[in-house]
């Protein structure tokens, strides 16, 4: 029996402003024409609204410095019990649980959907939803998950002399802390302020703020608690979770193991994955999906209910666009929860091993894996963003709708390693020159991830969601035996793809099952060569090479229909070929 316990006490301290002098973007929206509500893979472009100085997004910021401090708890029991001879169970249960972030001076705030807010009126006569405040009596701003109890299992059978059967399954738990709060993110909302840039009055048609002068209100100064249910009203908040669930991965796994001579070993298993509430990004204040049938009636400036009571950003003009009012929070533009627990991962794989141990100074592992992993979310098990389209959410209120194989999926990849020394013991000079070398290998060969496609030009994106082409039926894939020159300025069939009518949403998958990045070939090889100098003394000679035949490795094409470069190849993803040589003393 086997007994064991965790407990750690973590502080995260860091100042860290994230655009003390202010940031700015710029699309082809101010120039595109001359429909302005019809997007358009030709028209306008991001660098003349830049020269124009009509920026379309941007922000200032006063920031705090901030002082994190959490606890972690975690204990189990584990029995190995010998069944019989042939027969081994290992079982155990392990408890562990992670309590909320506190900050020193709690400058900490989550969002609470229920709270009345100060800004009903006659169009919103029950509006909810404000920022709630951490204080000495409840220092904590989200949940606190405690019912983190994951089981063990696991058996060994020697079926044979010379074959195991091994199985085992078993539930685990991650911390919240994989979203980003430990590399320099709390919600300070109202202890931090973010003075938005007005860029348009009229749903992103008209400029109405320049660089020249991009905040004539001047900048906002951070309020603390002081206005309570009032903070940051008409502007962007971005919080934790407020009732997050612990992520958790179940897992499991069938191998068989068979010894054969020579010192070889191989093994075929079957691995599999199921991921829950896994944490990630997620805009909650985004405009009902049933809603975009409203068409360009969207942008349509209607009188503002808000007008007096909220003095910052574009909820201070007399008139909004009908779009903002009918967001679940119509008195805040945005609401991005961080580690969200919405996202769900599934992985199946066979993997198979095949091993000879070092014997006669030869060592080879050569390992193959065949699965897939399909996640519905851009966070889950792939980490937030990419150049491969991984970030890409379409509609934040059909999740269902985004289920599709991971940006990270890699159906088939091989490895080869080895490490060989040169038999042969000379006495002289000889030894000096052939004796003593070895050499080392890691040979990787992978398929491509899929790629996920977006579009740059569909007034969807300025609605709270993200926008994907639509596909015509054609086959995306192009011939693999072309030459490489015209794979790299066309990877894939872009005449598939066209881009959906205004608000509408495309109708392609999140990625693309088919239509994958370019694949890995890679070969490292490494050569050692030992002069023994004395008996406690040896100089070593090692010559390494990473890409030993200088293949190259290309990173994905451009996956925004819309830019000029869609579906081109424009660099590679690993540098070309590396070689190193170095001296090393042991003595």
């Amino acid at each position: 029996m086997k007994v064991g316990a965790d407990m750690r006490m973590a502080r995260i301290n860091f100042f860290n402003p994230s655009s003390p002098g202010g940031v700015y973007a710029f699309t082809q929206a101010f120039t595109q024409g001359p429909n302005p509500l019809q997007g358009s893979t030709t028209a306008g472009d991001s660098f003349a609204s830049l020269l124009l100085g009509f920026p379309n997004s941007g922000s200032v910021t006063v920031d705090p410095g901030v002082s994190l401090q959490n606890f972690y708890f975690s204990g189990y029991f584990q029995d190995d019990i010998k069944v019989t001879t042939k027969l081994t169970v290992n079982a155990g249960l392990r408890y562990e649980t992670e309590s909320p972030y506190t900050e020193r001076h709690n400058r900490l705030v989550g969002f609470d959907t229920h709270i009345p807010s100060p800004v009903r009126n006659a169009a919103f006569p029950n509006l909810e939803g404000a920022l709630r405040f951490a204080d000495a009596n409840n220092r904590y701003v989200y949940d606190w998950p405690m019912a983190n109890f994951g089981p063990r299992l696991g058996l060994a059978y020697q079926a044979g002399k010379s074959t195991t059967v091994r199985a085992g399954a078993g539930l685990f738990y991650a911390p919240l802390q994989i979203s980003n709060n430990a590399v320099g993110f709390a919600p300070t909302n109202g202890y931090s302020q973010s003075t938005p840039l007005v860029a348009s009055n009229n749903g992103g048609i008209t400029p109405a703020a320049t660089l020249s002068n991009p905040f004539p209100s001047g900048i906002i100064a951070p309020s603390g608690s002081a206005l309570g249910a009032a903070t940051y009203l008409g502007q962007g908040i971005t919080v934790w979770d407020s009732h997050p669930q612990t992520p958790r991965s179940v897992q499991w796994n069938f191998s068989l193991q068979q010894q054969l001579r020579n010192s070889i070993l191989l093994e075929a298993a079957y691995v599999g994955n199921r991921g829950t509430n896994l944490a990630g990004e997620r805009e909650l204040n985004t405009l009902p999906s049933q809603d975009m049938s409203l068409g360009s009636s969207l942008l349509q400036l209607v009188p503002n209910p808000f007008y007096t009571q909220i003095n910052v950003g574009n909820l201070a003009n007399p008139t909004i666009t009908r779009s903002q009012l009918l967001r679940p929070f119509p008195q805040f533009t945005g609401l991005d929860i961080l580690n969200a627990t919405a996202g769900n991962s599934s992985y199946h794989s066979l993997q198979v091993k095949a091993e000879k141990r070092m014997s006669k100074g030869l060592q080879v592992l050569v390992s193959y894996t065949f699965a897939k992993l399909i996640t519905d979310v851009p966070w889950a098990a792939s980490g937030i963003g990419g150049n491969n389209g991984s970030g890409a959410f379409e509609d934040w209120n059909n999740l269902h709708n985004e289920r599709s194989l991971s940006a990270q999926d890699v159906s088939q990849a091989l490895a080869i390693s080895y490490t060989y020394a040169l038999p042969g013991h000379f006495k002289g000079p000889a030894q000096w020159v052939i004796g003593g070398w070895e050499v080392n290998g890691i040979t990787r060969l992978q398929t491509g991830t899929p790629l996920g496609l977006t579009t740059s030009t569909n007034s969807t994106n300025s609605l709270g969601g993200g926008s994907r082409p639509n596909t015509n039926g054609q086959d995306p894939n192009l011939p693999d035996n072309r030459a490489e020159a015209s794979k790299i300025s066309q990877w894939f069939n872009t005449a598939a793809f066209t881009i959906p009518p205004t608000f509408t949403f495309g109708n392609v998958s999140r990625t693309l099952p088919a239509t994958r990045a370019p694949g890995l070939t890679n070969f490292d090889f490494s050569a050692f060569k030992n002069f023994k100098i004395r008996e406690r003394a040896t100089l070593q000679f090692r010559a390494e090479f990473f890409n030993l035949f200088n293949h190259p490795q290309f990173s994905p094409a451009a996956i925004s229909l819309g830019d000029k470069q869609f579906g081109t190849i424009s660099s590679t993803a690993v540098l070309p070929r590396v070689g190193q040589m170095a001296l090393k003393l042991t003595f």
